[in-house]
């Protein structure tokens, strides 16, 4: 195993995690689909293990909240994310992963041109089917028929109409990927969601997002307050775009309500050592929200933040 993997992969995981290095073959994990993508690790030529290390690193990123997660209802509601993530790595790996075993390859090859990394696509394709597959019948089709095991893993009001907004947004943007029996199973659990809660999903804004993975520089961060005021606050970041104005990406007001925006330090911003460039920016910054007609509620250090991609300080884009 070459060391490529070491250094970019297994910082970000723990060790028991199904990415590390120091596990060898497929790791069965309950409710993870993808264990056959995880067995990118094994790759051992130096230029081919660095390659696949990169896609690794990402994918292990892109997965991160779901692997932590522990309801099954919340992980049901980010399959056609999940699948799709997957894919893109099977797909990319398949390009550059060693070819494996000569026989089986051989085996499946359906022409004598065939491409190596073609069949090797359509194997990984058939097993993350398999995974898939096994998925829906050994966890979530009894869960349609264990009444006890379903009203416990719903929780509260809160987390009830968090699990049915996810569930809702998922199917509506990554719903191309479901196979008919995640669709069916999905549309079953919530139905029955609805039904016992009374709960009904409005349209979903524009601006939700449930991940980071979708930007490169980009943090969540969890707000507290009401969902109306939290709602305003969004409809006005949204509409920012400044290069002094922190950039807002998404956000999410079900459930533990957060943003995502552009990453900064999170470090106080020393008052002392300033210079005329950092003032005139935040002045610009300031001066863009004045002039869309919006003024911070209390204006203080909090409200400025340092970039982390470059040394270079913005206003929030909350508190307005």
């Amino acid at each position: 195993m070459s060391n490529a993997w070491k250094t970019r992969v297994d910082p970000l995981v723990p060790e028991e995690s199904r990415w590390h290095s120091s596990h060898h073959g497929p790791v069965t994990t309950p409710d993870a689909i993808g264990d056959v993508v995880a067995t990118l690790r094994e790759a051992d030529d130096e230029f081919i293990a660095s390659v696949v290390a990169f896609c690794g690193r990402q994918v292990a990123q892109q997965l991160a909240d779901y692997e932590r997660g522990s309801r099954l209802l919340a992980k049901l509601a980010d399959t056609g994310r999940v699948v799709t993530v997957l894919l893109q790595a099977a797909r990319t790996a398949a390009e550059v992963a060693p070819a494996g075993d000569e026989q089986q390859e051989k085996e499946e090859e359906d022409t004598e041109d065939e491409t190596q990394h073609v069949s090797r696509l359509t194997r990984w394709r058939r097993t993350l089917a398999e995974e898939r597959a096994r998925r829906m019948e050994e966890v979530y089709e009894p869960l349609l028929r264990d009444d006890a095991q379903l009203t416990q893993e719903m929780g509260d009001e809160t987390q009830q109409l968090q699990i049915l907004t996810l569930m809702r947004h998922d199917v509506e943007i990554y719903g191309a990927v479901l196979t008919e029996r995640e669709t069916d199973v999905i549309a079953e659990l919530y139905t029955q969601m609805v039904r016992r809660s009374g709960l009904v999903v409005g349209v979903i804004p524009r601006w939700f997002a449930t991940t980071t993975s979708l930007w490169t520089d980009s943090v969540k961060t969890e707000v507290e307050m009401g969902e109306g005021e939290f709602l305003s606050q969004v409809s006005i970041w949204k509409t920012l775009r400044h290069p002094n104005v922190l950039r807002f990406y998404g956000a999410c007001h079900v459930g533990r309500a957060f943003v995502i925006h552009e990453a900064h330090t999170g470090t106080a911003i020393p008052t002392e050592g300033l210079l005329w460039n950092d003032l005139l920016g935040l002045a610009a910054g300031i001066g863009y929200v004045h002039g869309r007609g919006f003024a911070y509620q209390t204006l203080s250090m909090d409200t400025f933040v340092l970039l982390s991609s470059e040394q270079k300080l913005v206003v929030s884009g909350m508190g307005l």
